[in-house]
């Protein structure tokens, strides 16, 4: 096209077989299915192009490419009775950036989202067509058609919202969905504001628990603390000595009997077993400050198994967002 557009002239013969290459390009997009959310955008600009130079498109191919804007994008409406009969498949490549293991979430988001937009549709549809003009004649038919119709789309949101966001993107959709004046769902629907909560802290990379390990967290707190009072002084009786010691090991149990549900709770764990699997004085502060210089000096002389170890959790740290020489001060 852009030879034809860019070029002085053309002889007839030329010009027939580019617009022959063109007319079966353009067909080979439109009329194929869309495998990838790039297929969607190409069949898209596609249907723009033919548009624009004047042809006509028909309603299945239009109704196509709706629908696939709607799997791949989330965007886009149909008549119920505009749906494909065809079950096409929800593509297995996920849109760039998707953890691979998002899958499931990933189809399940696009089947819930159609369910919506279809019920959302309908109600639509019979609102503009029929309850709106009837005005005070609405009878009480109609009126319990209207409720049901509501009643659905209510559903179908509901278990949208309660869906896993497989990406920010679907968080995003959720997000917009509220406050387009579904806001008193967080108040009136459970588990909505957990599951949103759930997705914004998993794409923060905190995990999804909301308890936020609060046992462990407090447990490494507490040793934390007690470790360095001990380490601060040096004129510990025989008894205090013993019940750290005891306070320790209670630490420890709680630690490894509880499973950590966020990045910070691993983290702490990872601390303490460090410190345990290390044994030496300078180790003993990885449940500390580990910018304390006798833990710097002692981590530069460890062999590299023992710096890989630590290495690991400093890169999980960082993940995160979580300061070492903070966690639990």
């Amino acid at each position: 096209m852009e030879r034809l557009n860019n070029s002085v002239a053309h002889s007839d013969a030329e010009m027939s077989v580019a617009c022959g290459d063109i007319n079966t390009i353009e067909s080979a997009i439109i009329y194929r299915p869309s495998r990838s959310a790039d297929d969607a955008v190409m069949k898209l600009i596609a249907l723009a192009q033919v548009t624009a130079e004047g042809a006509e498109i028909g309603d299945a191919e239009a109704v196509a490419a709706i629908a696939d804007a709607r799997r791949f994008f989330g965007v886009g409406y149909l008549h119920p009775d505009d749906m494909p009969a065809s079950t096409a498949p929800v593509p297995i490549v996920m849109p760039d950036g998707y953890d691979r293991y998002m899958r499931g979430p990933f189809i399940a988001w696009q089947r819930r989202y159609e369910n919506h937009a279809s019920a959302r549709s309908e109600r639509l549809t019979f609102e503009k067509a029929v309850y709106s003009p009837a005005g005070s004649d609405v009878d009480d038919a109609m009126q319990a058609k209207y409720d049901d119709l509501v009643d659905a789309e209510g559903d179908a949101l509901d278990r949208l919202l309660l869906s896993v966001a497989p990406g920010p993107a679907e968080l995003a959709v959720k997000l917009k969905l509220l406050a387009d004046g579904e806001q008193w769902r967080l108040n009136q629907r459970d588990g909505i504001v957990e599951a949103v909560t759930a997705d914004a802290r998993r794409f923060g990379r905190h995990g999804s628990s909301l308890k936020g390990d609060a046992l462990l967290l407090e447990a490494f707190t507490s040793n934390r603390r007690k470790m360095t009072d001990e380490y601060s002084r040096d004129d510990l009786t025989e008894g205090e000595q013993s019940a750290l010691f005891a306070s320790y090991d209670a630490c420890l149990a709680t630690l490894s009997d509880n499973t950590a549900t966020t990045l910070e709770g691993v983290i702490a764990k990872m601390r303490a077993a460090f410190l345990h699997m290390v044994g030496e004085g300078w180790s003993d502060r990885a449940m500390m400050d580990p910018a304390d210089p006798k833990f710097v000096a002692g981590l530069k002389t460890a062999n590299p198994q023992v710096q890989l170890a630590w290495g690991a959790i400093e890169d999980l740290a960082r993940i995160a967002g979580v300061s070492l020489s903070e966690q639990g001060a």
